[in-house]
């Protein structure tokens, strides 16, 4: 995944045993995490409000005038 810390070229073993047993994180409820509809909903917000940070971020590098 980052080649400068490793150059694995297969994911880890806990990796592919978390999606043998279906462990697919949120999408499932089940992975490195527990995820309940209340800490999806919870992670969805925190991830969407990241993005649109990101994009004023970049939004504030534009040349005036654009959108």
């Amino acid at each position: 995944m980052y080649p400068t810390l490793a150059a694995n070229v297969e994911p880890a073993a806990v990796l592919r045993e978390h999606v043998a047993r279906g462990e697919l994180g949120m999408k499932t409820g089940r992975g490195f995490y527990e995820w309940t509809p209340e800490t999806i909903a919870a992670e969805r917000a925190r991830y969407e409000a990241l993005l649109r940070a990101g994009l004023e971020l970049v939004r504030a590098e534009l040349p005036s005038g654009n959108p």
